[in-house]
């Protein structure tokens, strides 16, 4: 992108930054989930070493929250072909 050509072809162009922005928003989803991954280590930690039972409800709803965004993901990895955005009639 930094190429001074690389405006000569718009359509070549635009077709980069749309694949980076692809690409960039799977990151940012991916690095989301490693955050929240981190927050359910801690809270199995902290749980472990209170002996809380508290923790054991914010354990399961951190648990199920990052089970469900990761199911989100798979579908959208899996629905990430070329005209998958499309409607199917």
């Amino acid at each position: 992108m930094s190429s001074p050509t690389f405006w000569n072809d718009n359509e070549t162009a635009q077709k980069i930054l749309q694949e980076r922005a692809s690409i960039t928003d799977w990151l940012d989803e991916i690095d989301q989930q490693n955050k929240k991954l981190d927050e359910l280590e801690v809270a199995i930690e902290l749980g472990k070493e209170t002996q809380d039972s508290s923790m054991e409800e914010e354990i399961k709803t951190i648990f199920q929250n990052l089970t469900e965004e990761i199911e989100e993901l798979e579908i959208r990895l899996l629905l990430n072909e070329e005209d998958d955005h499309r409607n199917a009639i």
